[in-house]
């Protein structure tokens, strides 16, 4: 028997009603936190160093957007890391390697795939995972194939199933073997990685971290690692931003007051002071007069690409030096040789502007406002971390000279509670190419989430050698 086409279409769209209401307003993937517990999750504090890796040389490696160049790029500059000794000489003892001293991986956008699946797998990373599971991978196909999928093409415009939602459940099942926070929580070791996205209702930089899901009231640990890479890399327009549900904390979490009390006794707030600010009451509530979530006008958190507001994922490491978990063990004695490596894949502007006659059109326009913040940001934060490394010290010895010849009783005063350190910082990238037909081919590649294998290869090969040749020159490395 052969139905009339327009009983088998409201069939068809019933069955879609039935299953699929759920999914109206799909359901969030981070799970409310059940007690505060600040010496637990995933926290760099709550992270042992491991068997080879000491405090005395800590190691932050950033690594930026640009998708596929920039994971190719990255894996090639980590590969290099893996094969070098440590700078010590304990380090001709124990076998210890360069990568066995990083301690924080700071990443945005395709930065991020090789970050988690370093974090994820950590050896297992260079022995093919990554190659199979990323770089031999044509995403934009895979992309494009899944959007296209009938189930998808029918749930997209029916439920408003958000199409990250989507591009998320494929990273985490086809590229990170499912697994959660839970599971790098559980490795329990270093480097800690911070997986960086940007709040779009404030144009501030979000953390894949149990100090910044606290202020969702949520737990970390209950998120895949695919979905933070996601949010990391979901450029706008391309992708839709990921949804993060707000939650009420649980009894006896006063996060949001605490920022807001610190926030008021500093006229330097922090990052999460901030957020903090921006979603808390009013006024304080209950009996106790604290600050709570305002529950009314903060519901979700969405989240894109980390690169709007730092492409190199400098910016944690900044702030962990200037007054975080790196100040701590700096102000202790702990660290005695704190080396930054950013990898910069970043691109350089060839846009032909200047050689036409007429105005640029509109889309031309729109790329360049769209770039013309993130690229001169960068440049900024590269800027800022060449003074923190190089300029700062010099400014402290220069002081201390100046006080120790018009008043020697002083100097010792003066330097007490500046413990020596010695820094280095280590911008990696294809400026640092000398051929000038080479340099522009690399910044020609595309930085989509497909380049073909041989440009993969010649990146990674380029990584591995510029990091080697740069850190042996500041005599880091032999030569």
């Amino acid at each position: 028997m052969v139905l009339p086409t327009r009983l088998i279409w409201a069939s068809i769209i019933t069955i879609l009603g039935m299953t699929q209401v759920g999914c109206l307003f799909p359901e969030t993937v981070n799970k409310p936190l059940q007690t505060h517990q600040p010496n637990r999750g995933y926290r760099f504090a709550n992270l042992d160093a491991g068997p080879k890796n000491t405090d005395e040389t800590f190691i932050c490696l950033t690594l930026s957007g640009g998708g596929t160049r920039a994971a190719a790029f990255a894996y090639g500059v980590m590969q290099g890391l893996r094969d070098m000794p440590a700078p010590g000489e304990a380090s001709v003892s124990s076998n210890r390697k360069m990568l066995d001293e990083v301690d924080i991986i700071s990443s945005v956008s395709g930065g991020s795939f090789a970050a988690m699946g370093y974090g994820i797998w950590r050896d297992d990373f260079f022995n093919g995972r990554f190659e199979t599971r990323f770089l031999d991978l044509n995403l934009n196909t895979e992309l494009i194939r899944i959007m296209l999928n009938p189930i998808n093409a029918l749930r997209l415009p029916f439920v408003v199933l958000d199409r990250i939602d989507v591009v998320a459940s494929y990273y985490d099942e086809r590229i990170f073997d499912q697994q959660s926070y839970a599971d790098l929580i559980s490795q329990n070791e270093r480097p800690f990685i911070v997986i960086n996205s940007t709040n779009l209702a404030t144009s501030q930089r979000v953390e894949f971290t149990q100090d910044d899901f606290d202020l969702l009231g949520s737990d970390l640990g209950s998120v895949p690692v695919g979905w933070s890479v996601a949010a990391s890399s979901a450029f706008p327009v391309v992708f839709s931003p990921l949804r993060l549900k707000y939650h009420e904390a649980p009894s006896g979490m006063h996060v949001i007051h605490d920022h807001m009390m610190r926030a008021d006794e500093s006229p330097l707030d922090t990052r999460l002071q901030r957020w903090a600010r921006h979603v808390a009451t009013r006024e304080p509530a209950g009996r106790e007069g604290h600050y709570e979530l305002d529950q009314v006008h903060h519901k979700y958190l969405y989240l894109a690409d980390g690169g709007l507001v730092d492409n190199l994922g400098l910016t944690h490491v900044i702030d962990s030096y200037q007054r975080g978990d790196i100040r701590r063990l700096i102000d202790a004695g702990k660290i005695k040789r704190l080396i930054v490596i950013s990898v910069d894949a970043g691109v350089e502007k060839q846009t032909g502007i200047e050689q036409q006659t007429v105005s640029p059109g509109i889309f031309m326009q729109a790329f360049q406002a769209g770039s013309i913040g993130v690229d001169n940001h960068s440049a900024s934060l590269v800027r800022i971390m060449n003074h923190l490394m190089h300029e700062e010290p010099r400014i402290h010895a220069d002081a201390a000279a100046a006080v120790r010849e018009t008043c020697p009783d002083a100097e010792s005063q003066f330097m007490n509670g500046r413990p020596s350190v010695e820094r280095h910082f280590v911008h990696i990238g294809f400026h640092q190419v000398e051929n000038r037909v080479d340099r522009e081919r690399f910044y020609r590649m595309k930085t989509s989430l497909f380049l073909p294998k041989g440009q993969v290869d010649e990146l990674v090969t380029l990584g591995s050698r510029l990091v080697r040749e740069t850190l042996a020159s500041r005599g880091l490395a032999p030569k």
